[in-house]
């Protein structure tokens, strides 16, 4: 299973999640004055696109400035990296996700994440700011404007701390318990 958030009734399950290159997403470009509210999922209601288009009207009209950054698919795989690392945080309102990677690949550029409390994305055990409305995500990028602006070091303390804690989906990490898993099976059949 790649997520725990639907329970098997089976006697061995094996979760093993999606995984993210860390050696490839992480902090590649410092972050601009100006605070950046990054998109980097399909633009489909899925993915929230009209929640997050929503959000953005609201977050105008507190005349606090700030810039949007929208991968619309024309962001290339190599260049995600950069997109996300000088962005201050990535809005990932989605209504339906498997596993979140958009999340993942964003945290791991030290790049905080405000998302919806699907159970998906709860299992995942990583430091997401929640939202269930336009207005609840306005306050989120509000207070982590705060942070940015009146208290740098809180900001980067808890950008550094969304990297750390989304290594547990890294690659090498992932890759090692689909071996473990691999070596139970087979020994299993013998």
């Amino acid at each position: 299973m790649v997520t725990k958030a639907y329970p098997v009734n089976h006697q061995k399950v094996y979760y093993i999640p999606n995984f993210v290159d860390s050696e490839k997403y992480k902090p590649v470009k410092e972050k601009g004055e100006k605070l950046t509210i990054a998109f980097s999922s399909r633009m489909v209601w899925q993915k929230g696109w009209d929640v997050f288009q929503n959000t953005i009207r609201l977050l105008k009209k507190t005349e606090q400035p700030f810039e949007v950054k929208i991968t619309g698919g024309k962001v290339k795989e190599a260049e995600m990296p950069e997109f996300l690392s000088c962005s201050h945080v990535s809005l990932l309102p989605s209504r339906v996700d498997t596993f979140g990677l958009a999340i993942v690949e964003s945290l791991l550029c030290e790049t905080p994440v405000i998302t919806t409390p699907l159970e998906t994305h709860k299992v995942l055990d990583l430091p997401l700011l929640y939202g269930d409305s336009c207005e609840d995500y306005v306050l989120d990028i509000l207070r982590l404007r705060v942070w940015w602006e009146d208290d740098r070091a809180k900001y980067n303390e808890f950008a550094r701390q969304c990297r750390r804690e989304a290594l547990k989906y890294d690659q090498k990490v992932v890759m090692d318990r689909i071996e473990q898993m691999f070596k139970e099976v087979y020994l299993g059949c013998n």
